[in-house]
């Protein structure tokens, strides 16, 4: 299954100002639409776009932060958090 779409759309309300996830968005928007898979992927580019690789990122802290209300200072609470916000998506 492709699951690259919705794994970036979350990425992108994780973490909405990472241009490295507005520029992967685009272009996988493109492959899909022209009928293209997505896969696979290579790590750097998963360590610069997905936000349960930036757990230690202070932009994805502070966005799951103000969601959650609280500080979130430990990757593992933010990890945990993003985990609970994904599920819902």
């Amino acid at each position: 299954h492709e699951y690259t779409l919705s794994n970036l759309r979350f990425a992108q309300a994780a973490e909405p100002d990472n241009p490295a996830i507005a520029r992967r968005l685009a272009e996988v928007t493109a492959w899909r639409n022209a009928g293209s898979g997505s896969l696979p992927s290579e790590l750097a580019l998963e360590r610069e776009t997905n936000p349960f690789l930036r757990t230690g990122e202070t932009s994805v802290k502070e966005r799951v932060a103000r969601r959650c209300g609280q500080p979130m200072l430990d990757p593992d609470q933010v990890f945990t958090e993003l985990r609970a916000w994904k599920d819902n998506f």
